[in-house]
């Protein structure tokens, strides 16, 4: 008999603090050495994101996010994951000069 008490490894490709200008991907390894990974599901901000997922520091309002990344396998075992990293302001907002 196997017993698998122990959840997925969720390694977010994100680094933690980092500013992130240009597009980029969200996106996470997940492994599980046990009964294998069962589903893995994903937030940016609180909205759903089905990873990977591309985006960029001018789809995003400027200032930090918050990627949430959970993985369950197969006996029911969760790991969840949280990075924050930042984005510049890329929309100036002085005005136009002629």
């Amino acid at each position: 008999v196997v017993v698998d008490n122990t959840g997925p490894v969720v390694t977010p490709e994100v680094e933690p603090g980092r500013l992130y200008q240009g597009p980029f991907t969200l996106d996470a390894v997940v492994r599980d050495a046990g009964s294998g990974t069962q589903d893995v599901v994903a937030t940016l901000d609180g909205a759903p994101v089905t990873l990977p997922h591309p985006t960029s520091s001018l789809e995003l309002p400027a200032g930090d996010h918050t990627l949430v990344v959970t993985a369950r396998d197969v006996v029911g075992n969760v790991t969840t994951e949280t990075v924050v990293f930042a984005t510049p302001e890329e929309r100036p907002t002085g005005e136009v000069l002629s």
